[in-house]
């Protein structure tokens, strides 16, 4: 998860890049000149790769997610009622919580 936060910091990082040179091309009431095209197309290219890892690592965290879920022991669509939580966290006994 670290590492799906820190790409998307360094994405969002090249987009504002990416948008202070359209915004410093615009003021000056003109289109971005040969060296600014460049650096807008570099910054766009490395977005997008970093797009591509992005939703790599976001599978990898679902999957994770899925994972954990399944190992979860079946609770049998039985709810445990506050008094009964309240019992077991009082007494530690067990029997109060099989009721229903």
């Amino acid at each position: 998860m670290k590492k799906l936060l820190e790409l998307r910091q360094k994405k969002t990082e090249l987009a504002t890049q990416m948008r202070s040179l359209l915004t410093k091309a615009e003021e000056e009431k003109r289109s971005l000149n040969a060296d600014e095209s460049t650096q807008f197309d570099e910054l766009r290219t490395q977005t997008d790769a970093l797009q591509v890892d992005i939703v790599r690592y976001e599978a990898i965290a679902d999957e994770e997610r899925n994972q954990g879920d399944k190992t979860k022991p079946a609770t049998d669509g039985k709810k445990v009622t506050n008094a009964e939580l309240r019992h077991y966290i009082m007494t530690g006994d067990t029997r109060s919580l099989s009721t229903g």
